[in-house]
């Protein structure tokens, strides 16, 4: 499957054959990314758990082997970009997440045949309001650079959060500051180009302490 075909699975391919099981495994997998994606991107993203994002078909996240252990205070400033198309073919999901302590981390899934990129980084994705975000995209043998690009805005009043996560042995303690995102995002790839509705973004500035849990 290419992004111009995102209904074709890797099934109808000649020689690349996917049992109907693996492929059901594959598409559920691929829909528990991006749940996930959308729960940890308004908590455990921005309370010094970066990394939680899917490292990737078949990787490991930070939500499953956590940072090692650090009580701070930590500053932890950066953006949470989540994004999905509502004209592509199939659902497709974009994120792009900034985090000034624990570095940047970019994802692109096509949720209908399972293509996915995912790529950390310490170099910035957004500056000075402009955003350009590349990864390579896997699609079985299949391999294209997808690249996000726009700008993103800081509108609106700046909120105050306080939040308080478990997180194994210990709770994730954040205070500080959430304000909204204004966006204008496309996604290019193989080709073509989709639009990018990211209207739950936002960036943050957060001190985040890690204390022990009780009992």
């Amino acid at each position: 499957m290419r992004a111009t075909t995102p209904s074709t699975t890797r099934s109808t391919r000649p020689g690349t054959p996917l049992q109907d099981a693996d492929l059901r495994r594959a598409l559920a997998a691929a829909r528990h990314r991006r749940r996930r994606q959308r729960a940890l991107a308004t908590t455990a993203l921005v309370l010094g758990t970066s990394g939680a994002l899917a490292a990737g078909a078949g990787g490991v996240s930070y939500a499953d082997e956590p940072p090692p252990y650090s009580p701070g205070p930590d500053r932890e400033r950066g953006i949470v970009v989540e994004c999905h198309s509502p004209v592509a073919d199939g659902p497709l999901s974009v994120v792009v997440y900034e985090n000034s302590l624990h570095g940047n981390h970019v994802d692109v899934l096509f949720e209908e045949g399972g293509a996915h990129g995912s790529r950390d980084t310490a170099r910035d994705l957004a500056r000075r309001g402009t955003v350009r975000a590349a990864v390579k995209v896997h699609d079985g043998d299949d391999t294209a650079r997808a690249v996000v690009r726009g700008t993103v805005k800081r509108v609106g009043p700046t909120r105050h959060v306080h939040e308080e996560v478990g997180e194994l042995d210990h709770v994730v303690v954040s205070d500080g500051t959430h304000r909204r995102l204004r966006t204008d995002l496309a996604l290019r790839y193989d080709g073509r180009t989709w639009a990018l509705d990211c209207s739950g973004s936002f960036a943050y500035d957060l001190t985040v302490t890690r204390e022990p849990a009780e009992g």
